[in-house]
């Protein structure tokens, strides 16, 4: 995956320097941004935002990808993550200590 740092001065070699933003919310309620050259055809790349850190965003729509392509014991399901999701945010509120 490519850094937003890596993203941009691949634009700018390209003779790109504007770039459209769109904010968005994940499904926590989280700060979300993909960036896409404006105008032209290019990268976008989606982050996720916490305070001044960013991390990538990698989601993978229905068929992207066939089951015959996953090695493993089984999928995760979306109420899977979510579930995951909602405790990650539980621990992040109330932190426990672990000894």
């Amino acid at each position: 995956m490519k850094t937003l740092e890596t993203y941009l001065v691949d634009a700018e070699h390209k003779g790109v320097i504007d770039h459209q933003l769109r904010i968005q919310r994940g499904p926590g309620g989280e700060v979300r941004f993909y960036i896409h050259p404006a105008n032209v055809d290019g990268d976008t790349l989606d982050f996720e935002v916490q305070g001044n850190c960013l991390s990538p965003v990698f989601e993978l729509l229905a068929g992207e990808i066939g089951l015959s392509e996953v090695e493993g014991p089984a999928l995760a399901t979306k109420d899977d993550i979510d579930a995951l999701r909602s405790e990650i945010a539980a621990l992040r509120l109330h932190p426990k200590v672990i000894r």
